[in-house]
């Protein structure tokens, strides 16, 4: 049985001719070999799996003129080495040394060094001065997909070449010629597919592909590539946006469950959904259509949705979908979160805004608004009808004037009366409430508390000296003694002059430490002085004091200035004697 090997090194090229998607790439180097231009150390960069390494070695083979079918002893001119796992100053420095040897057979010694990016600052420096001035027979090539770490000093000694993605229409195609020399049957669809998913790496691709293999064998089946790849079918996408879009909030959850079921995850529907919106928006314009991928009956589908959905509307849905997105990997409940998304955008009115179970206060103070507005009109018509009803209440009014003199009269007569026989009743049936209303009750009611809110009010008013804290404050400082706040305890014990006015206390400390521990407590010493002291009103302040350091003189200039200051006679001294200062 032969051995197996995967298809990225089974199908790896050989010359530059079988490269894909990096024609800038391999036509200056042809055109360095032929014109005898060859640099002495090459950068490249790029992302994952576009073909560094191998259009490093095809070039190394093509200056010494190697062919890998015969295995000439050329092929030990090349050394490959891993900067990943050998990153330090002496695995540099054995590569100089190595340096030293000239070829036995060929013309170059060429070293690859891959993900170079990774080796230490010191492996650099150490590498620099070999970098810019080889031995005429060494070439260097750097492989790196993060250039950005590299230092500017390596990145100026070397020629540059910038790989790209590779176009999903070049890894169809190359695909494609695997399948036809692997006698598979293939749906056009699976290839798009593992096209789509690779993100221009060729390398993923040709992983993909070979999982498949072992999963499908000869034969495969597109809902099978699905699964692998993690994959929701367009129609299933599009059933979600047509039930968003019909605020149907139990069906999508239902179709949600079913996808969870079949073993894909929450974080696959929201791409998908991203993906989807996003074209639906392209497809508003003739002129950005081109840019969708994917086939003619989906995008038929998706015009179709960009007619009715509005800009505003997918808009709002992208910002919810983006905000989940952000929110998967760090939530508790990943289902949930993916669901409470599902609800959120079955809950978009055509307002561009999410459904309230309970309206916020600017909106309720806005219907307020708007409701007040045909009251008042209500209120001046009915004005109006009243106006000619107050007319005839007028002379109603004047006949029971009259009425009202002669009552008063009879009033006046039996409140004589009633107050005698009050002198006599019961004291205790004063207080009572029988044979009392409600509103009687209230009313008497009422005096007593006024009175015991001015009660309040001159408890307010009683205030503290420093005489009359004193005893309260030092049983401050052992109940925080007690409870073993020993660096609060020492820090009110120390207040000396404490300066009290309407209650207001005022403590001053030394450092931020002191001002912020008794901020921290500061209502438990509030109310702890307030029971105590019996006052309704208590309030702390913390001033910081800034602690004057007396300058030492240290420096002979100090010195100098200082005797100065204390003895300015001293400047004449030093004129008259021609007194030269030292520093």
């Amino acid at each position: 049985m032969p051995e197996y090997l995967v298809s990225a090194r089974k199908y790896r090229p050989k010359n530059f001719e079988d490269v894909i998607g990096q024609s800038h790439v391999t036509k200056t180097l042809i055109n360095a070999i032929s014109n005898n231009q060859i640099s002495h150390a090459y950068i490249f960069c790029g992302p994952r799996g576009v073909g560094k390494t191998t259009c490093a070695r095809i070039f190394a083979n093509k200056i010494n003129n190697i062919n890998i079918d015969k295995k000439q002893d050329g092929i030990f001119n090349i050394f490959e080495l891993d900067a990943a796992s050998n990153n330090s100053v002496d695995d540099i420095r054995d590569l100089v040394a190595q340096t030293r040897i000239p070829p036995q057979n060929g013309k170059y010694k060429v070293y690859i060094i891959d993900e170079v990016h990774m080796l230490s600052k010191a492996a650099f420096n150490a590498f620099l001065k070999t970098l810019e001035e080889p031995p005429k027979y060494c070439v260097f090539i750097l492989a790196t997909t993060e250039k950005q770490k590299l230092i500017p000093t390596i990145l100026s000694r070397c020629q540059i070449f910038e790989f790209h993605r590779i176009n999903s229409t070049d890894i169809r195609n190359h695909l494609f010629s695997l399948v036809e020399k692997e006698e598979l049957i293939v749906d056009e669809k699976s290839i798009k597919l593992i096209s789509e998913s690779a993100d221009g790496a060729l390398r993923d691709a040709l992983s993909t592909f070979d999982k498949i293999i072992s999963f499908c064998g000869k034969n495969w089946i597109h809902e099978d590539v699905e699964i692998l790849l993690k994959s929701l079918n367009s129609k299933r996408i599009l059933s979600f946006i047509e039930k968003i879009y019909n605020k149907k909030i139990h069906e999508t959850l239902i179709d949600f469950n079913n996808l969870i079921e079949k073993g894909f995850e929450g974080k696959d529907l929201v791409i998908s959904l991203i993906e989807f919106y996003r074209n639906i928006i392209l497809c508003k314009n003739q002129s950005s259509i081109e840019i969708i991928k994917c086939d003619s009956e989906t995008k038929l589908h998706l015009v179709e949705l960009s007619k009715i959905i509005s800009t505003e509307n997918i808009l709002s849905y992208l910002d919810i979908l983006l905000d989940s997105q952000r929110q998967y990997n760090s939530s508790f409940n990943k289902r949930f979160l993916v669901e409470l998304c599902l609800m959120q955008l079955c809950s978009i009115n055509s307002s561009n805004k999410k459904k309230n179970v309970i309206d916020p206060p600017d909106k309720f103070e806005q219907k307020k608004k708007n409701e007040e507005i045909p009251l008042i009109k209500n209120v001046k018509q009915e004005d109006e009808k009243n106006l000619e009803e107050d007319s005839k209440i007028i002379d109603q009014k004047k006949i029971a004037e009259t009425d009202t003199k002669i009552d008063q009269k009879n009033l006046e007569e039996s409140t004589t009366q009633v107050d005698i026989e009050k002198k006599n009743e019961d004291p205790i049936m004063e207080t009572s409430i029988l044979g009392k209303t409600i509103q009687e009750c209230l009313k008497n009611d009422k005096p007593n508390q006024e009175k015991s809110v001015d009660k309040e009010e001159v408890e307010d008013l009683i205030s503290l000296n420093n005489n009359t804290l004193q005893p309260y404050w030092l049983e401050l400082c052992n109940h925080l003694k007690n409870t073993g706040k020993m660096n609060l305890y020492s820090t009110l014990l120390n207040q000396k002059n404490i300066q009290i006015k309407d209650n207001n206390i005022e403590i001053k400390v030394q450092s931020e430490t002191q001002k912020k521990e008794i901020l921290d407590n500061n209502n438990l010493i509030v109310d702890l002085l307030k029971n105590k002291a019996k006052v309704n009103y208590i309030r702390i302040v913390v001033k910081l004091e800034k602690i004057k350091e007396d300058k030492l003189l240290y420096t002979n200039e100090d010195k100098l200035k200082f005797i100065i200051s204390e003895k300015p006679s001293v400047v004449e001294l030093i004129k008259k004697l021609n007194l030269e200062i030292k520093e």
